[in-house]
């Protein structure tokens, strides 16, 4: 490889977006603004989250498909929890041991009963999701305590709590 291929390749995607940046905000200067951009941030913080774990299942050489079905799990048992006037930090632990389990759940089944990855995670997909399902009966869960709707739409220092977090585990991740 060249020296310009391996710079073109290093660089064509950031170099891309910065361009596709530029020429939006050229085309609506409001993109610029701060509200703006604090905006774009809160709306990829929760994806981003999961891309930092995410990161670490690809490097390795794994696929996990069943993601997006444990933190709904997740976020279920949490909201359960919450609604059965069960305290914030208690709940939000169970809800992360929670997902931590039917994470050690699939690299178990991978590591030691030798289930290809796609199977085990596609799996645990299913069995999330029906968990989910079950806890719910099908329903929407909402009407959480104000203070730790906070942590989904609060503040400090003008920045939005969900990005904080999202930085905070990129920067640990790193």
């Amino acid at each position: 490889m060249t020296p310009a291929t391996a710079l073109m390749s290093r660089y064509a995607l950031p170099g891309s977006l910065g361009a596709v940046y530029v020429l939006i905000g050229i085309a609506n200067p409001v993109f610029f603004s701060l509200t703006n951009l604090s905006n774009i941030l809160l709306q990829a913080s929760i994806n981003t989250t999961i891309a930092v774990g995410m990161t670490f299942v690809i490097i390795a050489g794994g696929i996990d498909l069943s993601v997006g079905s444990i933190v709904a799990l997740a976020g279920v048992v949490l909201g359960t929890l919450l609604h059965s006037g069960f305290p914030i930090p208690g709940a939000l632990l169970i809800s992360l041991l929670v997902g931590g389990a039917c994470g050690f759940l699939n690299g178990f089944a991978i590591a030691k009963w030798r289930i290809p990855p796609f199977v085990a995670t596609l799996g645990m997909m299913s069995a999330a999701r029906g968990g989910a399902l079950m806890l719910t009966e099908g329903r929407s869960v909402s009407d959480f305590p104000s203070a730790f709707l906070w942590v989904g739409t609060g503040y400090i220092a003008g920045i939005p709590v969900p990005v904080l977090v999202m930085l905070a585990l990129a920067c640990g991740a790193a």
